[in-house]
């Protein structure tokens, strides 16, 4: 659990999330087109103009969304819940 004391995305056992729950963005002046989210996600994310770009918005939850938006060297990808707005990734310490 986060020191807060609030369960993070990974630990939320509060019923789990429904269909298209989450917002996908990318900070695109940010990315710098590694090409990681490409490989962590697929379905999720593809480089356009060497830069990457969210294939689709909102999405159904995934774990491996969740994973790209973790190591993205440069945090340019963020994932929040819909309905609360709260921020799933990346997870702030």
């Amino acid at each position: 659990m986060s020191g807060a004391g609030t369960p993070t995305a990974r630990e939320d056992t509060g019923g789990g999330t429904r269909d298209g729950d989450w917002e996908v963005s990318v900070d695109r002046l940010s990315c710098t087109g590694t090409g990681m989210c490409v490989h962590a996600a697929p379905a999720f994310f593809g480089l356009v103009g060497g830069r990457s770009q969210a294939l689709g918005s909102p999405v159904e939850p995934d774990e491996t969304v969740l994973d790209a938006a973790e190591n993205c060297p440069l945090e340019a990808i963020r994932v929040t819940e819909r309905a609360t707005g709260r921020v799933l990734a990346p997870e702030e310490f």
